[in-house]
């Protein structure tokens, strides 16, 4: 029976498409050249504003990207999935514990703060720019199980990358792939939850 379930925020709580289209649309040629990647913010080794900066300094060809990656931008380039958040809502309601484990910079997660109850709505949550791992490193997910202590029998994973959802059942973790609530509703359903 599912107790748990864990959420990826990018792409599942927030809508990251215009972070993914920016980047989508870079030359990463400068950057691996300068050993820059953002990388380096979600796993908290780089603040956000520096590599900002770096952008920056590369030239106009990275300006779209700095502007998108900025955090005074996210109320118009990280909108939150208001669906998700409702259904958020309803399952802490029907006794699920709700987590978040996610790839997300400092920056971003006070801003996900500022745009949904997490105090009350979220019961933990494992973060790489805390925990210095990211997924798809299996030790990511390790630390995940261990952090929350978590029955990997009553856990279901939600993500919408193939990768993260590919290495969370490689460890034994129920993970499905996100592309809208539905999914969430039809995985509880398909597990008599």
């Amino acid at each position: 029976m599912i107790k748990n379930i864990v959420l990826d925020v990018g792409g599942v709580i927030l809508d990251d498409s215009a972070f993914t289209k920016a980047r989508d649309n870079l030359d990463v040629t400068k950057l691996r050249e300068n050993k820059v990647s953002f990388s380096k913010c979600l796993l908290g080794k780089m603040e956000v504003a520096e590599f900002i900066n770096i952008l920056r300094r590369l030239g106009k060809e990275y300006e779209e990207y700095a502007t998108v990656l900025s955090p005074e931008n996210y109320e118009k380039n990280l909108p939150v999935i208001n669906e998700t958040v409702e259904l958020m809502y309803k399952l802490k309601e029907q006794g699920y514990k709700i987590y978040i484990f996610s790839n997300i910079t400092q920056p971003t997660l006070e801003y996900l703060k500022k745009k949904v109850d997490i105090e009350n709505l979220v019961d933990d949550m494992v973060c790489s720019h805390i925990e210095h791992f990211m997924k798809p490193d299996v030790k990511f997910y390790e630390r995940l199980i261990q952090k929350l202590n978590l029955n990997k029998n009553e856990t279901i994973f939600f993500d919408d990358k193939i990768k993260n959802v590919e290495v969370g059942n490689s460890v034994g973790i129920k993970s499905v792939k996100f592309n809208s609530t539905d999914d969430i509703l039809r995985s509880l359903e398909n597990r008599e939850c």
